[in-house]
């Protein structure tokens, strides 16, 4: 059976991959609870918005370091480094895109 989630237009959407963290929102709690238990101090976390900058709040490049580990291990995905930039690690929804893209 194939797993679905939904996108963010509430809309249904299939993934490939038979993974349980395949659901975006699901993707998107382990990442959450990952970065702000771990990386990154702020008050109230789960008022932090999927589009705001986390380079901006403190994630600094050990911070990406274990962040790639933990998304590599956690989502089973290989990042290549080459794509360990800016327009990928900016918010959630932007690591959200990023994982999406390299499962199978």
């Amino acid at each position: 059976m194939p797993q679905c989630g939904l996108d963010d237009n509430r809309q249904v959407q299939f993934f490939k991959s038979n993974h349980e963290y395949s659901y975006p929102f699901l993707m998107k709690d382990k990442l959450r609870d990952f970065i702000f238990n771990e990386l990154i101090f702020v008050s109230e976390p789960d008022r932090f918005g999927d589009d705001e900058d986390l380079l901006d709040s403190g994630l600094d490049s050990m911070g990406i370091m274990r962040l790639t580990m933990f998304i590599e291990t956690r989502f089973q995905v290989t990042l290549p480094d080459e794509e360990i930039e800016p327009e990928n690690l900016r918010s959630l929804n932007a690591l959200e895109r990023w994982v999406l893209r390299h499962q199978s």
